[in-house]
Formats: structure tokens, sequence, C-alpha cells
């Protein structure tokens, strides 16, 4: 193995600081403009959607209040679409155009590009190849489709990069403050993510092994190398570990259970049940079919890591921590979530689980350049490697069994045709002559309308009068429900509990469906609407007299 010589940093280059706005301007536009347009063909991935939604209720709503935005998903996302919702009184279709989902990931595609820039200029590296390497990151499909939805893998984007980013700028000027910013942009990622966690403990790895064994980095440890493990391992996790105890506390004091997120009506456990795994791929107890899922599910994403790998090998660096670190980093939620959770039997074929790799090559690549002896040849090979994953990409979005998510969406760019004409059921598009009937036929009376916020969410932000709907934010949800005449509920709507088991209204009245509930009259009957092929969705009853009153509920709605 040759003995290999660091070069000397490069004083940083002071890109202009216009910079960064005009690339934040241009990537998170047309990330923006992308999604909102999706959205308005009727393409809104469901996991953004509701946390759009629950940014609305948290303003504006029967009950409304910040716990509002749910305790299903870690909370960043729904709180970037607060300003958006805000917009409601002027522009009601904020949250149901798409809009307000849009806007939160894109504003943070925008930032990961600026993040990248500043690390370009900070570690030396000239204003072309920090937008080049930027911009291509950004046009990556994965990133660039959930940049633009909404979805949650957009929202973390540039906290999960900007965190590998940081740490290296650390190893790069051995300035301890870096280690700082790493733990921030982790915390917030934790904020936006569960697969954060096991990120974190990836980078927490890296870091202790840069500091102990590296030949190339430049730790500051005037104590020594122990001591500056103890000291930045605690600089680098104590955010995230107070954000994800801050985040069990309010589950706890919330909701009641500070494991509520993963066990609560609506949580992880929720997912287990027949009307969610029946008919999916499943890898339960097989290591080989956990095997056989992954495999080609991840390695569309794994080429520019590849490529790093490759300009380290011919800088002769290939044999070295940081090498290590990188994989680690790579490969830490594939194998620490995703792989455990496919063998117990969760559905793990989404596409999306298997992206972040590209998270940590975007964070590394910048360093890789920097730190090469010959710059030129290390940046042709780590440009080269986003610019072949982009085709690869593609085809793994494009292919129906991989693609499960995607492929909608790239067909419809492909054919010109819009959600309904390719068989895709959007709920507020689904849902939208449900909406408009409660609002021309009840909501317009004067008429409260109880139902639960799980699957009504797509009803709520179509109709003019949210603040008739009694959904299960509400305080007085499991009151009402318990004592609907009592609360002065007028009717009840409901969807059918064989596809949505986890709504509270057939959780606590199930016999209610089928019309065996004393006391309420069926007024109709809802199809599923456009896109599905479902018999009957809804159901609409009265409230009348002899209903039987639940047992009084022991605490609030939810």
């Amino acid at each position: 193995m040759s003995v290999y010589a660091a070069p000397a940093p490069r004083t940083a280059v002071r890109l202009p600081r216009l910079d960064g706005v005009l690339i934040f301007m241009l990537v998170g536009g047309a990330q923006f403009v992308f999604g909102a347009w999706m959205a308005s063909r009727g393409f809104r991935f469901g996991d953004a959607f509701y946390r759009s939604t629950g940014a609305l209720f948290a303003l504006h709503s029967s009950d409304p209040k910040l716990a509002d935005i749910g305790f299903v998903w870690m909370p960043l996302p729904a709180l970037l679409s607060l300003p958006a919702a805000a917009l409601y009184p002027l522009w009601p279709d904020a949250v149901a155009s798409g809009a307000a989902a849009a806007l939160a990931s894109a504003v943070c595609g925008g930032a990961t590009a600026s993040i990248l820039v500043f690390t370009a200029g900070r570690l030396g590296l000239s204003r072309g190849v920090g937008w080049a390497f930027a911009l291509l990151v950004s046009v990556s499909p994965m990133l660039f489709l959930y940049s633009g939805t909404g979805m949650s893998e957009g929202v973390c984007a540039p906290f999960l990069i900007g965190a590998v980013a940081f740490l290296t700028l650390f190893w790069h000027t051995g300035q301890r403050g870096w280690v700082g910013a790493s733990g921030i942009a982790m915390a917030l990622a934790v904020l936006s993510k569960y697969e954060a966690v096991p990120y974190g403990a990836a980078l927490f790895a890296a870091l202790v092994g840069g500091i102990l064994f590296s030949l190339e980095a430049r730790p500051s440890a005037p104590l020594g190398r122990a001591r500056a493990v103890e000291g930045l391992g605690l600089l680098l996790l104590v955010p995230s570990i107070f954000t994800g105890l801050a985040w069990m506390v309010a589950n706890a004091a919330i909701m009641g259970d500070p494991l509520f997120f993963a066990r609560g009506a609506y949580g992880y456990s929720s997912y287990q049940g027949d009307a969610f795994t029946a008919g999916n791929l499943s890898a339960k107890g097989d290591p080989a079919a956990v095997a056989a899922l992954m495999a080609p599910r991840a390695w569309p994403f794994l080429i520019p890591l590849v490529f790093l790998l490759a300009a380290r090998a011919a800088d002769g660096r290939l044999r070295r921590v940081e090498t290590v670190s990188l994989v680690v980093v790579s490969l830490s939620v594939i194998v620490g979530l995703i792989a455990p959770m496919a063998f117990l039997g969760s559905r793990m074929d989404f596409l999306r689980y298997y992206m972040f790799p590209l998270y940590a090559a975007a964070g590394w690549g910048l360093y890789e350049i920097a730190a090469s002896r010959r710059r030129r040849r290390a940046a042709a090979l780590v440009l080269a490697g986003w610019v072949v994953a982009i085709p690869v990409s593609l085809w793994a979005m494009s292919t129906p069994r991989l693609g499960v998510q995607e492929y909608p969406e790239l067909k419809a760019l492909v054919t010109g045709k819009d959600a309904l004409a390719l068989g895709y059921g959007d709920p507020v598009v689904t849902r939208a002559r449900l909406a408009a009937y409660l609002d021309d036929h009840v909501l317009a009376r004067g008429q409260r309308v109880l139902l639960d916020a799980y699957q009504g969410a797509a009803i709520a932000v179509q109709t003019h009068a949210s603040d008739r709907l009694i959904m299960s934010f509400d305080r007085r949800f499991q009151a009402a429900l318990a004592d609907p005449v009592r609360n002065h509920i007028h009717f009840v709507l409901l969807p059918d509990p064989a596809f949505w088991p986890q709504d509270a209204v057939n959780r606590l009245r199930p016999r209610l469906w089928a019309g065996k509930e004393p006391g309420f009259r069926l007024v109709r009957a809802f199809p599923a609407g456009p896109g599905f092929d479902l018999p009957e969705s809804w159901r609409l009853y009265a409230v009348g007299n002899g209903v039987r009153v639940l047992p009084k509920p022991n605490g609030g709605g939810g």
C-alpha cells in the first residue's frame, strides 16, 4: 500500500453570496413547479398530502391547535407546510391543490443545492465544480421527484446531505464547529424522518473512525483522540437525542403514550393487518427473500457510491478508514432498518426506502474531489457517477414492479395522460364529489358532521366549512362519538371498514357500517369515485333519537 500524503488544504473560495440565492431559486422553483403541476394532474403522494392537511387543521378546523399536525410521522414536514396552509382563508385550495406540500419540500430541495455550493467554496473548489455537482444532485430523478412532491424524502435531503458535508468540512479544516453543524443537521433530519436514526448512528461511527484512525483528515484533538471522541461525539449526537426524547415526551403528554407514533391506532402497528399486507411482496422470516427483495431496488442508487470508491482507488486511498465510513453511512438505513423490517414482515417494496445512499454520496462527493491529489480526475469520476445514475434511476422508476409509486408519474410524463386516465386513485379527486355533497346539502345548512381525519382529510380540505366537521383531532371527538345527540352531531360519515379498519368510527361503533346501530339512519352511500372499482367506500348516517350511548371516554380526541 502506497504512503499517501494528504494535500494541504486550499484557501476557501469565497463564492459570491448571490450564488447560494440563485441556485436556491433555480432548483427550488423548478421542483415546486413540477410538484404543483403533477398535483394538478391528480398525482399526490398520500404521505405528503396528509402532512399538509395536518398543517391546515392546526390552523383552520373545528379545534385548531398545533397538535393537529399528527403523531404518526415526524413533525417537521407538517410544520414546514404551515405557512402555505395559513393562506387557506385567501386561497381555499392551498392544501387541496398540492401546493402546500410541494412548497415545503421544494424549499428544502433549494436549500440542498445551496449547501452543496457553499460546501464547494469552503473546500476550495471552483465555482463551476460546485454548481455542476449541486445541479447534478438536484436533478437526480428520485431526489427531484421527492423534493417536488412534499414527501419527507425531499424534506430531509438538506439535513442528511448537509450532515455528511459538514463532517467532511471538519475533516478538511479541523474546525470543531463543523461537527456542531453536522449535529444540528442530524437533529433536523430526525425531526423529518425515522430513518435518520440509523443514518446518524453510522455518521457517529464515521466521526469516531476519522478521529482515531484517519491518515488524511485533520481532526482537532488538543487533549488527545480519546477525549476528542467523547467531546465531539456528544456534540454530534446530543441534538438528535434531545429531539427524539422531545418527540416521545410530546407523544406521552398529548396522546398518552410515548410510543404512540409506533403502536397507536394510526401508527406502524396498524399497518400489519391483513388489509394492508395481503397481496404485497413479503420476505418475512426468509433472509434469501429479503436479499431478493432488496437487491434490485438498492443497486441503482449505489452508482454514485461506486464512482466515489473508484476515485479513491485511483488516488491510492481506497484502503483508508474513510472508505469504510463512506460505505457504512451509505448502507446504514438499508442494512440497519429496511432489511430487519422486511425480515419481520413489513412491506418494504417501495423504491424510496432504498435511496439513502444518494444522500451519503451527495454529502461526501465534494470532499472526495478536494482531498484528491488529482482534482480534475476526481471531479470527472464523481460527476460521472451522478450522470450515469440518472438513466439507471429512471429505468428502476419506470419498471412497474420496482417503481410502485413512481411508475404512474413517469408514465404520465411520457404519455401526457392525467391520473384518472391512468387509473390512479388520488384521494382528493376520488372524494371531490363527496365533499361537494357535504358542502351543498349538509354544511351549508349549519349542520355538523362527525368523521375520522384518517381518510376524511381529503374530504375536509375541499369543503368550505371545515369548522363544522368534528374530526378525530378535535378534543370533543371521543365524547361526540360516544353520545352524538348530546353533543349536537347531526351526521356521521365513515369509510368501508374492510379497507380502513383504523377509522375511529369503525373501531368504536363497529356495527354502524352495516346499519345495525340503533338511532342512525342511512342517508346516502357514496361510491369510491373515479379511479377505483370498489362498490361502495363511504356511508353517511343521520343521527336520530335512540342512539346507543357508549361508555364515557377516558381522554380526548384522537
